[in-house]
C-alpha cells in the first residue's frame, strides 16, 4: 500500500515541471548522451544536528540485520551525488516508510476496504498521468519494497558548462540510485525488469565498458524530437542499484559509488552550505525521517527548460528569466528543503522545510530590496492565536506579518523585469492620475498582519466553504470601500447589511480593459491576440470594515453572521487548537514566529470530498477547486469545460463515518531566522474516534 503512496508522492514533486514532465527522470529511458563555502552553524539552542539526533528514535526501528547493515555501512546518497544536483528526493528506508505510514489515519484509511477502490483509482490514474508523460522507471515502486532498509533516492543534474548558455544535452541529467546492500539477487531481477520495459519500446541493449565496469546501455528512437536518440545507463556496483539518462553524469557517480571515499569534501551535495544547514534546520531531535527532499531553486528551473526544450520538434529560443532573476538580486534563495516522519509519538505526520535565504553582511541594494519583498519578521510580537472573535466553528485559521508597506516600495524590480524599464512606477502614477488613488499611501494603512479562517457548513456544496480574511488598518483620508472599488475596476456594487456598508464584487463579470492602465494590470494575452481568463480566488467578494479591519468574505450569509455575532465560544480556547499549539511549542520558538495556522483536516476535506465524490471538482467554486482548475486546465481547454481527473465515484458516501475519524488537528508556524524561514508543522492522532465529527443536529462540523 505505501508504495502506492510513494508512487504519487514522487509525481507529486514532478507536477510543477514543464508539461514534458523530468522525461528522464522516472523514465530513465532517457537521453541522447555526448562525451563529454563555508557551512552555517546550526541555530544555538534549536534541535541536536542530524548526528546526535541519529542515536535515537521514537519510531521502531527494522529488525532486520541485513537492513541494518545497509543503514550502518553505506554512505547516503547526498554522499554520492555532486554539488550541481537541482532535485534530490530521498526515502532513506522503504519498510521503515511502510510501517510507519500504515501507523497514521491514512494509512489506516486507505486499508478500509470501503476505501481501497478509491486508492485504485488514484493509484491507476497517477500512473496513467506517467505513461502519458513518458515518465517511467521501467520498473514499478512496489519492484523497490524489496530491498528492505535500503535507501531510495531520484535526482535531477545540472552541469553549467563554460559558455553552454543553451544548457545543452551534456550539461543535464537524471538519476536514479536503489541501495540494495548484498541483495543482488533482487537487483538482477530488477534489472531484467527494466531490461523488459525496454525491449517492449523496441529500444537497443549493448554493454559497454565505463570506468572499468561493465555497464548496460539502452538507446530508444524518438522521432519528431530535438533529441532523436536517448540512452539509459544502469550498473549494480557496490551495493547501489545505479541508473541515468547522461553518460558523464553516469560516469562521475560511478566513481563515488565505486570508491565513496574518493570524492573531494566540496564536490559532494552533503557538504555545500544550503544543504547542509537545510538539512540541520529540520532535523528533529529522536524522530527518523521517512523522506528527505531538497530543490535549488533556480537551478531547478532550468533543469526543466533544459528537459522541455529536449521534447520540442525543433530548438526554439528562450528568454532565461532565471537568470534575470538572479541578477536581481534573488539569488539569496539558495535552496529548500526539508524532512517528514509518520506516527512519532503523538504526531500523525512531522514535517519540517527550510528555505535557506541568509541576509548576513548584506551590502548590495538588489539583494536588500529582495529581502524586503519578503519581510516577515514578527518585530512588535503581534499577537498570532485567534480573535476574540474567531469562533470555535472554523476548520482553519492562519495568522501572519508581512510588512506591505516594504513590499510594495522593492516590487518594482520584479514588475520592471518582466514589463519593461519604470513599468511600475509609471503604473503607480497612472492610477494616482487617471483614479485618484496613492498606491503606495493606501497600502502603507495597512497594519503588516493578515488573519484568514474558514468553515464548512451543510448542506456540502458549493456554498459550503465558507472563507474570511481580516486585515487591520489605520483609516486615512480615503475611504477604503471606494479605494477598494477603485482597485478592482469600478466594478462592485454598494449594498447595506445589518447596517454596515458592504461592497459586492461578483468576479465572474467580464471587464472592460483599462485603457489608461499599463499592460501588467491586465489579463495575459497569447501570440493570437486571445485574453486568458483572470483568475479570482473567490467568485464573489464582499468589503466592509469591521473592528478596525478590512473584512473580505466570500458569502453573504457568512458575512452577516459575523458582523451581528455577540458572545461565541472562542477558537483560541478549543482543546483541538491547544493541543495543536502545545505541540509546536515543543519544536520551535515563540520569540521567531511569524505565521501560525490550525486546520481541522476532517472539516477542511470534507466540501471537496463530496465534490470529487459527485465529480463536480472540476466546476467547483471552493478556493482548492479554482486553484486545481487553473492548474489542471489544458491549453486548448476552456476552464469552464475541464473535466475532473480524478474518479471519486467509489468513495464512501458516509463521509462522517467512513472518513472523518481518521484525521485530528494539524497546524504549522513559519519561524524567520537569520539565515532563512523554518516551517514546521504537526497532524494529530485524535484522542477520541469522534472528536471533531459533524454531529446530524449541527449546522456546522463540530
Amino acid at each position: 500500500m505505501p508504495a502506492r503512496w510513494l508512487t504519487i508522492l514522487l509525481t507529486f514533486s514532478l507536477t510543477f515541471l514543464p508539461a514534458a514532465g523530468l522525461t528522464g527522470t522516472c523514465n530513465l529511458s532517457a537521453q541522447e548522451t555526448e562525451s563529454a563555502p563555508e557551512v552555517v552553524d546550526a541555530d544555538p539552542g534549536q534541535e541536536e544536528s542530524a548526528e546526535e539526533s541519529s542515536d535515537g528514535g521514537e519510531q521502531e526501528s527494522t529488525e532486520d540485520s541485513s537492513a541494518d547493515a545497509i543503514a550502518n555501512e553505506a554512505p547516503g546518497s547526498e554522499h554520492l551525488l555532486p554539488a550541481s544536483t537541482q532535485f534530490w528526493l530521498s526515502v532513506p528506508d522503504i519498510r521503515s516508510f511502510e510501517e510507519n505510514f500504515n501507523n497514521t489515519g491514512l494509512g489506516a484509511l486507505t486499508q478500509e476496504e470501503s476505501f481501497k477502490p478509491f486508492v485504485d483509482t488514484l493509484r491507476g490514474q497517477v500512473e496513467d498521468w506517467l505513461n502519458e508523460k513518458n515518465v517511467r522507471l521501467g520498473a514499478k515502486v512496489e519492484d523497490l519494497e524489496q530491498f528492505a532498509g535500503g535507501e531510495i533516492c531520484m535526482a535531477g543534474i545540472l552541469q553549467k558548462a563554460a559558455g553552454d548558455e543553451a544548457l545543452g544535452r551534456g550539461s543535464h541529467g537524471v538519476v536514479l540510485l536503489v541501495n540494495v546492500g548484498d541483495d543482488t539477487g533482487n537487483a538482477e531481477k530488477l534489472l531484467e525488469k527494466i531490461d523488459a520495459e525496454f525491449e517492449e519500446r523496441e529500444g537497443t541493449r549493448e554493454e559497454r565498458d565505463i570506468n572499468g565496469k561493465t555497464v548496460t546501455v539502452w538507446k530508444v528512437e524518438r522521432p519528431n524530437r530535438v533529441v532523436k536518440t536517448r540512452s539509459t545507463f544502469y550498473v549494480i556496483e557496490n551495493g547501489w542499484v545505479l541508473a541515468s539518462d547522461n553518460e558523464e553524469i553516469f560516469r562521475q557517480i560511478l566513481l563515488r559509488v565505486s570508491n565513496p571515499d574518493a570524492p573531494a569534501p566540496e564536490e559532494a551535495l552533503a557538504i555545500q552550505a544550503p544543504f547542509q544547514t537545510i538539512m540541520e534546520r529540520t532535523t528533529t531531535q529522536s524522530v527518523s525521517s521517512d523522506a528527505r527532499w531538497y530543490v535549488n531553486p533556480f537551478g531547478y528551473i532550468e533543469l526543466a527548460q533544459a528537459i522541455e526544450a529536449e521534447e520540442q520538434q525543433f530548438r526554439q529560443k528562450r528568454d532565461n528569466w532565471a537568470q534575470d532573476l538572479r541578477e536581481q538580486g534573488f539569488d539569496s534563495f539558495g535552496g529548500v528543503g526539508g524532512q517528514f516522519a509518520f506516527a512519532t509519538d503523538d504526531h500523525e505526520l512531522l514535517h519540517r522545510t527550510f528555505v535557506f535565504a541568509p541576509r548576513k553582511e548584506l551590502t548590495d541594494e538588489k539583494h536588500q530590496q529582495v529581502f524586503n519583498l519578503v519581510d516577515f519578521e514578527n518585530r512588535d510580537n503581534r499577537p498570532l492565536d485567534p480573535p476574540a472573535w474567531i469562533a470555535d466553528d472554523a476548520a482553519a485559521f492562519t495568522s501572519g506579518v508581512w510588512d506591505m508597506s516594504k513590499a510594495i516600495d522593492n516590487v518594482g524590480v520584479v514588475v520592471d523585469m518582466f514589463a519593461g524599464e519604470d513599468a511600475w512606477e509609471g503604473a503607480l502614477a497612472d492610477f494616482k492620475a487617471e483614479m485618484g488613488l496613492d498606491v503606495r499611501k493606501w497600502v502603507g494603512q495597512f497594519d503588516n498582519q493578515m488573519i484568514v479562517m474558514s468553515r464548512t457548513v451543510k448542506p456540502i456544496g458549493d456554498s459550503s466553504e465558507q472563507v474570511a480574511i481580516f486585515m487591520p488598518f489605520q483609516p486615512n483620508e480615503n475611504d477604503m470601500l471606494d479605494s477598494i472599488n477603485t482597485v478592482v475596476g469600478q466594478n462592485g456594487e454598494k449594498l447595506v447589511i445589518a447596517g454596515f456598508d458592504v461592497l459586492e464584487v461578483v468576479n465572474t463579470v467580464q471587464e472592460e480593459p483599462l485603457e489608461d492602465i499599463p499592460d501588467i494590470f491586465l489579463e495575459e494575452e497569447d501570440p493570437d491576440g486571445n485574453v486568458s481568463e483572470e483568475f479570482n480566488l473567490f467568485e464573489t467578494s464582499y468589503f466592509v470594515v469591521y473592528k478596525d479591519h478590512l473584512l473580505i468574505v466570500n458569502n453573504r450569509d457568512f458575512l452577516r453572521e459575523i458582523i451581528t455575532s455577540r458572545d461565541v465560544e472562542e477558537l483560541a480556547e478549543a482543546r483541538d487548537y491547544l493541543r495543536v499549539k502545545e505541540s509546536l511549542q515543543l519544536l520551535t520558538d515563540d520569540d521567531r514566529i511569524s505565521f501560525r495556522q490550525f486546520g481541522r483536516m476532517d472539516r477542511i476535506m470534507k466540501t471537496n470530498y463530496q465534490m470529487v465524490r459527485n465529480g463536480d471538482m472540476a466546476q467547483a467554486n471552493t478556493v482548492l477547486a479554482r486553484v486545481l482548475n487553473r492548474i489542471l486546465q489544458d491549453q486548448d481547454e476552456e476552464l469552464d469545460d475541464r473535466e475532473q481527473k480524478l474518479d471519486g465515484s467509489g468513495l464512501p458516501e458516509d463521509y462522517e463515518a467512513a472518513v472523518a475519524p481518521y484525521f485530528g488537528p494539524s497546524g504549522w508556524v513559519m519561524e524567520t531566522l537569520d539565515d532563512g524561514w523554518r516551517i514546521t508543522g504537526v497532524l494529530l492522532k485524535k484522542k477520541e474516534l469522534n472528536e471533531m465529527v459533524q454531529r446530524p443536529e449541527d449546522g456546522v462540523n463540530r
